[in-house]
């Protein structure tokens, strides 16, 4: 059975207790939310996670590390056309989509471009036999989504669509982490495909061919963009709401010693990016466990997976990462 507000309130210690009223009355007395800055042709800060990306992009100008490539394969009729208005439409109505990132005089700032059709290059593979063709159809992908971007002239969105045969496409989504993440990538695809079907038309476009979503009203005009956030966090540190917070962390995880892992090889004196993926399958009944985890503990699956990837690092370490 789920736990009501006030049970929750009565298992938070007295200091975390005191910390919440404080914060409510601090978020009463000044509620603090992001709001529209005007688009005067004046520079706009970068959010801090930007500006690590941008720092680490002019560390490593032809590195491919952040790309955020995204390919779908469609089969069955497709309307080009209609799915390049569909990316054009989207970019549009997200200006960090067509953000590049300039030097100014005190450190990077946003440079908002105006609106313009997105290219959608069409792509022919190779013809062959199946297998032939697929190796090729990979070798093409790959070699699209490690192309590097340029911050500094932008875009930071990429698109290719990869022409197998007549009904066997695959769309190509490439964009710098400084303009995505994870979150961000679903209703990225959620826009594409409402306004896909939208241009195309009933009839003329295959339900099959982008992912399933609800379908939504005429997306309407966004009340904020992402230069607004990063402009209102900028303002939260200025105003030392930040560094409030970070005395409080320092405080908390003074204790904490430094997580030593037993490597099997000295760390390299710069990053060469040449990682690994290895895959995993979780047992149904686990994944069930664990979702049913998350719900009982308002968490996300995210959460209780960083969960118990930490307490497996305070295992092999020997350290005690959290104390309660």
């Amino acid at each position: 059975m789920a736990e009501t507000l006030a049970e929750r309130l009565a298992q938070l210690s007295p200091e975390k207790r005191r910390l919440l009223l404080d914060r409510l009355r601090r978020d009463a007395a000044e509620p603090s939310r992001p709001v529209a800055v005007p688009r005067d042709g004046g520079p706009l800060p970068l959010s801090f996670a930007q500006e690590r990306l941008w720092f680490l992009w002019r560390l490593a100008p032809q590195s491919a590390a952040y790309n955020a490539p995204v390919a779908l394969r469609l089969r069955g009729a497709l309307d080009a056309a209609a799915l390049q208005e569909a990316v054009s439409a989207v970019v549009a109505r997200h200006e960090v989509l067509r953000t590049r990132y300039a030097e100014g005089a005190d450190g990077p700032v946003q440079v908002i471009d105006p609106h313009c059709a997105v290219p959608l290059p069409l792509v022919d593979v190779p013809a062959g036999d199946e297998r032939e063709c697929e190796k090729a159809l990979r070798a093409l992908v790959t070699e699209a989504a490690e192309e590097p971007f340029d911050l500094a002239t932008g875009p930071v969105l990429r698109c290719r669509l990869f022409r197998a045969a007549p009904q066997d496409h695959v769309l190509l989504l490439v964009m710098h982490h400084i303009a995505c993440d994870g979150w961000s990538l679903p209703i990225l695809w959620h826009e594409v495909a409402q306004v896909y079907r939208s241009a195309a038309g009933a009839g003329a476009a295959d339900k099959s061919q982008l992912p399933e979503f609800p379908e939504l009203p005429e997306l309407p005009e966004l009340p904020l963009q992402y230069a607004d956030f990063a402009s209102w966090q900028r303002k939260q540190s200025a105003d030392g709401e930040y560094a409030a917070q970070l005395d409080y962390w320092e405080r908390q995880l003074a204790a904490v010693p430094a997580l030593e892992l037993p490597a099997d090889r000295a760390r390299p004196a710069a990053p060469s990016f040449a990682g690994g993926r290895v895959e995993v399958r979780v047992a149904p009944r686990v994944a069930a466990e664990l979702r049913r985890l998350a719900g009982s503990c308002d968490a996300t699956m995210f959460m209780v997976l960083l969960a118990a990837f930490q307490v497996l690092l305070g295992r092999v370490s020997g350290c005690l990462l959290y104390t309660s």
